[in-house]
């Protein structure tokens, strides 16, 4: 999920709202927005893969990124499009990182 999506997206002051994008494992709504002091990723899904990777630029440091709704299994830091691999535990997950 958001493999090729800009850097600034991420950290814009306004939101970006994907909704109903299609996936191998149905429908996906995605957000990416932030709060006073922190930046978010929002996934919610109809039906709940067995797991999936989140692409975060290399700009964030992997071990400021939480999860909420799902269990991280992977980051990967190194690779050319880092990302971390969840297992999620809800229809919605939330991705957090600090300002």
């Amino acid at each position: 999920v958001l493999a090729g999506v800009p850097a600034e997206w991420f950290t814009a002051k306004k939101s970006l709202v994907v909704d109903s994008l299609p996936t191998q494992s149905g429908k996906t709504h995605i957000e990416l927005g932030s709060s006073s002091n922190q930046h978010q990723i929002e996934i919610r899904r109809d039906e709940l893969p067995d797991e999936y990777d989140v692409h975060i630029p290399s700009s964030v440091p992997m071990p400021m990124v939480k999860a909420y709704g799902a269990s991280i299994v992977e980051r990967k830091s190194k690779a050319a499009s880092p990302f971390i691999k969840l297992v999620p535990l809800s229809e919605e997950t939330v991705l957090t990182f600090h300002k």
